[in-house]
């Protein structure tokens, strides 16, 4: 059975695509909900976590729970769970080591059994998902031994404190709507409900990974995990720019760093701090940050000052493929020099350069597209792009030295 919280997100969406009205109505629903302060927040925040760390009490209390946490570490070993489906602990580790820390939880909750004391939870606090699962789990095994009292307590209990988590979360969902809408509203490029749903998402995201030891406040971390889920989105579904390879892979080493940077820190991580991270040159961060700057789709209208449509933002762009006439005659001359220039090289160095700068109409190609045309190597092809263009230079001093002494 969905909880709650899982319920009104789903009739948010189908409010949304039922009626015009539906989001005016959300808009106004939301108000019913008080921005939370400070202390509120840090309240809510040790709620959750207290009503988290009583689950996995729960289950080291009892045979029956231990052993659903141990298929839970094996199902994480065997890659049919992921670690964020598993924990919401901040500090988690990857999908390699968070079972052996769940096995090390057994270990200690075992040692202090002998010893008849209240089993601690180790700071392990499962992912709702995983407390599902789990108790999918014991369902099952109920049904089959209906007698068995433990087994009986331990899914009270787990139903009891299952309830109390998301109260909490229904509470900092609710109170923090406002932001989700907030910033959807800043994005183009897909429907607002869409927009909203998606940052939704990463607001639950923000509630995971809120740590409130750190001092900060949930809202500003809550901001950046709701910013990042719809860039994401708007970068997964609207695929209306293809990166290169290379520049791809930074763009994605990039966001990485900055996702552990910000849930090591609690802020911004600056672009040296990626650089570090990541291994990339500073001018190579910046690109790349450059590049998660979410685009604008070519066809998004645009409205003059009295709200009526003027246009797409196609329409405002500037068509750089048709040259003005001035331009026309320039290229003429540069294309004429170009020729003349490549003239003094051997033929095999003056296709390199060509190729490499996409010269006499064609697109600039990379040094391995060249040395496949070519059946090079791409270090031959490199090296005679270098040898090509030092000959140019020579050349190209040396015309202007005897124009130069022949005036």
């Amino acid at each position: 059975m969905k909880n709650s919280l899982t319920t009104e997100l789903d009739l948010e969406a189908s409010l949304a695509e039922s009626s015009p009205d539906a989001l005016d109505l959300h808009f106004r629903a939301m108000t019913a909900f008080r921005l939370l302060t400070r202390d509120d927040e840090l309240a809510l925040a040790r709620r959750l976590e207290r009503a988290d760390l009583s689950i996995t009490r729960a289950l080291l209390h009892r045979e029956e729970g231990r052993e659903a946490l141990r298929n839970l570490a094996a199902a994480l070993r065997d890659g049919e769970l992921r670690v964020e489906d598993a924990v919401r602990n901040p500090a988690a580790g990857s999908d390699e080591d968070l079972p052996t820390w769940i096995d090390r939880v057994l270990l200690r909750a075992r040692a202090r059994g002998r010893r008849r004391s209240r089993p601690r939870a180790y700071g392990l606090r499962l992912h709702p998902r995983a407390v599902r699962h789990i108790a999918r789990e014991l369902a099952d095994r109920r049904a089959l031994e209906p007698r068995n009292a433990r087994l009986r307590e331990t899914l009270a209990d787990l139903e009891r404190y299952r309830r109390d988590a998301d109260r909490a979360t229904e509470e900092l969902v609710q109170s923090n709507l406002r932001i989700v809408v907030t910033f959807a509203r800043r994005y183009r490029g897909m429907p607002l409900v869409d927009l909203i749903q998606e940052g939704n998402l990463g607001l639950l995201r923000a509630i995971d990974k809120f740590d409130h030891r750190r001092g900060l406040r949930f809202s500003t971390y809550a901001a950046w995990w709701i910013r990042h889920a719809l860039g994401r989105a708007l970068a997964d579904q609207s695929k209306m720019i293809r990166l290169p390879v290379h520049l791809s892979g930074a763009v994605q080493r990039v966001r990485r760093a900055q996702e552990r940077l910000h849930r090591e820190t609690g802020r911004e991580p600056s672009t040296e701090e990626l650089a570090t991270r990541t291994g990339l040159m500073i001018d190579q961060v910046r690109r790349a940050l450059d590049v998660v700057a979410q685009p604008i789709s070519l066809a998004t209208p645009v409205t003059s000052a009295g709200d009526r449509e003027a246009g797409e933002v196609g329409d405002l762009v500037p068509d750089t493929t048709t040259l003005a006439a001035d331009d026309v005659a320039a290229d003429g001359e540069l294309r004429t020099e170009t020729r003349d220039l490549l003239s003094e090289l051997p033929e095999r160095e003056a296709e390199v350069i060509r190729l490499r700068f996409g010269l006499g109409g064609g697109v600039e190609r990379t040094l391995e597209e060249i040395g496949a045309r070519l059946s090079l190597s791409r270090e031959r092809a490199r090296q005679l792009e270098r040898d090509a263009l030092r000959k140019l230079r020579v050349v190209s001093e040396r015309r202007r030295l005897r124009a130069h002494l022949s005036r």
